[in-house]
């Protein structure tokens, strides 16, 4: 079997909009969901120090840094904005 792929070192710009960064910003939430705060903490250390040991942190690391590519670029454009989002542990 053959299939297309990018070569590792190759950059590839892309265009993506709003409604795409929220689907991969709810990706991100639902990844999360019913997780422990503990357990969140201590996966983002992992990730961010680089140490992936196993599949969960590296498909969340992954998410994390397209959020972080696609709001970079957003920055950088001034088309980066804020929002207020309810606290879903608010009483």
């Amino acid at each position: 079997m053959i299939v297309s792929t990018i070569k590792e070192d190759d950059i590839i710009d892309i265009k993506v909009n709003g409604s795409f960064y929220a689907r991969v910003q709810a990706l991100m939430f639902w990844m999360l969901e019913g997780k422990e705060p503990e357990y969140i903490t201590e996966v983002f250390n992992k990730i961010s120090e680089n140490n992936i040991d196993d599949a969960y942190v590296a498909h969340l690391q992954t998410v994390v840094v397209l959020m972080r590519e696609i709001e970079e670029q957003a920055k950088n454009q001034n088309k980066l904005t804020d929002k207020e989002v309810e606290d879903s542990n608010e009483d």
